[in-house]
């Protein structure tokens, strides 16, 4: 049926300038379910990502970020990300961003990623610096029991080098 077939929760996308880059943000959610629901619905964004490269509006330099569900290395759900071609950064890789309610640090949950071209490299314009998962957990203790405003998710980041525009001189 036809619900069964959208997204649990639909990515949204958004074009931005960085100096001379730009670059196109696609913030996702994908389903947490079971863990073929988690595969279909990576599917689908890995054939969602391919009509937008295909299409017009096209500009590159395309980073998947939020709730991507990868739990861990090996898994199904892994293997059908890295089967679409996208790819977590070094600095990514084998984090984890899910904190239970005990303070314990369980999986990946929350990541940023990007499709890799056909020669295995980072489909940028502008090369990759550094990632890694801010742990504020160790500013409360062994448990976030007490703080329910704070969020399970581990906030992740990804830095990239991009440059001023080449500026003539003017005579």
């Amino acid at each position: 049926d036809l619900l069964s077939e959208q997204f649990f929760r639909a990515p949204f996308f958004a074009g931005f300038r960085c100096l001379s880059s730009s670059f196109t943000l696609v913030n996702q959610h994908i389903v947490f379910g079971t863990e073929p629901e988690r595969v279909r619905e990576i599917q689908a964004l890995a054939r969602w990502i391919a009509e937008v490269r295909a299409g017009a509006y096209w500009e590159g330099n395309l980073l998947v970020l939020g709730q991507l569900q990868l739990l861990r290395d090996g898994s199904p759900v892994h293997r059908a990300f890295t089967q679409a071609g996208l790819r977590l950064p070094p600095g990514l890789v084998g984090t984890t961003t899910y904190v239970s309610s005990n303070g314990r640090r369980v999986n990946q949950a929350s990541a940023v990623a990007w499709i890799e071209n056909e020669a295995g490299q980072p489909d940028l314009d502008f090369p990759y610096r550094s990632a890694g998962v801010f742990d504020y957990t160790a500013l409360f203790g062994d448990s976030l029991g007490g703080y329910d405003y704070l969020s399970q998710h581990l906030p992740v980041w990804v830095e990239f080098k991009v440059v001023p525009p080449h500026r003539e001189a003017h005579a």
